[in-house]
Order: C-alpha cells, then sequence, then structure tokens
C-alpha cells in the first residue's frame, strides 16, 4: 500500500486514515517513515471512512461477501 502510495503526488498523500485494527498499530511509523499524517477511526464508526465503505460497497456489488478476495487476488496477480 505504501509503495503504491508514493506513486501518488506528494499533494494528494499528506494523510492516511486507518480502521482501528491490530494490524495498524504501528500506523506511527508510518507517519515518521513517510511523513505522512495518519488518523484512527473510532469503532464502529464507518462514517469516519466514508470513501472505504463506499468504494467496498461498489466492489461488492459484482463480488459476492462468500468469495475469498485473498485468492482473487493472488490469482488474478499470477497472470
Amino acid at each position: 500500500m505504501l509503495t503504491l502510495m508514493e506513486k501518488l503526488p506528494m499533494q494528494v498523500r499528506r494523510s492516511i486514515t486507518f480502521d482501528n485494527g491490530g494490524e495498524f498499530a504501528k500506523h506511527g511509523d508510518i507517519a515518521k517513515k513517510r511523513g505522512l499524517e495518519t488518523y484512527l477511526c473510532d469503532p464502529y464508526s464507518s462514517w469516519q471512512k466514508g470513501g472505504v465503505e463506499h468504494a467496498n460497497g461498489r466492489l461488492r456489488r459484482d463480488l459476492p461477501r462468500w468469495m475469498n478476495l485473498k485468492k482473487l487476488i493472488r490469482r488474478t496477480s499470477m497472470k
């Protein structure tokens, strides 16, 4: 994710918002290394990350919930 972000112009990558999950425990390290402001959403507050929720909703129109997206990503990246 960070590698992809680095390809964006600096003016569009000033901050990043994370879910409040344990997988983002080192968000402070990312902030220091990349010069970004980081924010954590409050639990069960989907409105704090509306863009992400909207994108997920659009994806789920075509990809059912039971589909394992990790397998799909692996399969398409191997092609």
